[in-house]
């Protein structure tokens, strides 16, 4: 299990959706977020943290609060 918190996210979201302030609970695609920016979010996770980031978790949880939880749930 890799601990991942939803601060550690918040970077990596604004980066990839060129949105600065981005908070916990704001959805990935209502920020406009779409599937390749969704390929680029898991790619950037799985570097950054070493883990799997399958883009399907992205679109079952679209906010960093929710992505957070699922990646550290074993």
């Amino acid at each position: 299990m890799t601990d991942i918190s939803a601060q550690s996210l918040i970077p990596i979201w604004e980066e990839t959706l060129q949105v600065s302030p981005v908070g916990q609970d704001d959805d990935f695609f209502e920020l406009g977020g779409d599937s390749l920016a969704a390929t680029e979010l898991s790619l950037l996770i799985e570097e950054k943290f070493g883990c799997p980031c399958p883009i399907e978790d992205i679109f079952e949880n679209p906010t960093i609060s929710e992505l957070a939880n699922a990646l550290r749930t074993p």
